[in-house]
This record gives structure tokens, sequence and C-alpha cells, in this order.
């Protein structure tokens, strides 16, 4: 699959989103989206607080392997609007901890994502939202370009093989 296969389904990401924000009972501006190209990522979509101590904006990312099908694509954001509902639920002082890097144990699916879950759950379907990736998703191969370098190295005796890789490179 090349990457402009998955572009067109990333196109339908602004609707979405403004569909999600109708069906949550969201006003005002809507998180930013970022599509991802992250190899070797062990997640397919994430909402984060991004931004100064005074501000943020809540910021939604989504793997571009994840944009191949669009059914696949709506349930990933589907998922990540309900965290975004649930961190529009958070005082000033859950705020200022994210803010710092920590982790809200509601952010891990508690009570306050349920709810908004549970919205779309009753307007799409049954576990349209679930709690991890679903099984039947349809995920592109990652076409990103990677560096891989191999060698061998003589230690403590031995003869030894490694291995690295980068995304791109770096000066010497």
């Amino acid at each position: 699959m090349t990457k402009s296969a998955y572009t067109e389904a990333a196109k339908a990401i602004p609707t979405l989103v403004d569909e999600y924000m109708r069906l949550l009972g969201l006003s005002g501006d809507g998180p930013v989206v970022e599509v991802k190209d992250n190899i070797g990522s062990t997640w397919l979509g994430r909402t984060t607080l991004k931004g100064g101590r005074a501000g943020g904006e809540i910021w939604i990312e989504v793997q571009a392997r994840a944009t191949a099908d669009l059914e696949t694509l709506e349930k990933i954001l589907a998922h990540e609007m309900a965290h975004f509902a649930e961190m529009g639920t958070y005082d000033a002082g859950e705020l200022a901890l994210l803010r710092m890097g920590r982790k809200l144990p509601s952010l891990e699916h508690g009570q306050k994502f349920w709810r908004f879950a549970d919205i779309i759950n009753d307007a799409k379907g049954a576990d349209f939202v679930t709690e991890r990736s679903d099984e039947n998703y349809e995920l592109a191969e990652n076409v990103r370009p990677y560096f891989l370098v191999v060698g061998r190295d003589r230690r403590l005796g031995r003869e030894i093989f490694w291995w690295r890789w980068a995304a791109k490179r770096t000066p010497a």
C-alpha cells in the first residue's frame, strides 16, 4: 500500500471529528489531529495535552498505517474522541498533573472514559469503541523507508554481530 492510499482515508478526519463533537455534545474547539508515521509504534491512536503552563491544546495522534481503512480509522478516532471529551471534564489540578507528564488513573479507561464511549456505542453499535484495538482492524504496512546497519565486531575475544535501525540518517 502506498502512502497516498492511506492519505485518502485521512481526508475524512475533519468530518469525523465534527461528527463526534456533535454526538458527544461538545462545543468549542475540537482537538488538533495529527497523523504520525512512527515505525514500530505500539499505539494506533493517543490523546495528549500539549502546551504551556497557562493553557494547552488537546491533541489526537493517529498512526498513518491506521488510515488505510476508513472503518478502522473511525473506530480509533471515536475511541480518542471519548478521551478528548473526558479530558474536557478535568479540573485545573488534573490538567496541571497532565502538563507535568503524569498519567491520571482516569485516562486508563476509567468511568469518565466509559461515560463518553457508551454514548458513541449507543449511536454506532455495541463495541464500536473498545478498550483495546480490535482484531479486525485493517492496517497498512509501514511504507516509511528506514535504514538498517548490520555489522560485526570482535569483543572479549569473540566475534559478535550487531544491528541498528533508524528512520532517518544523522551525521556520523
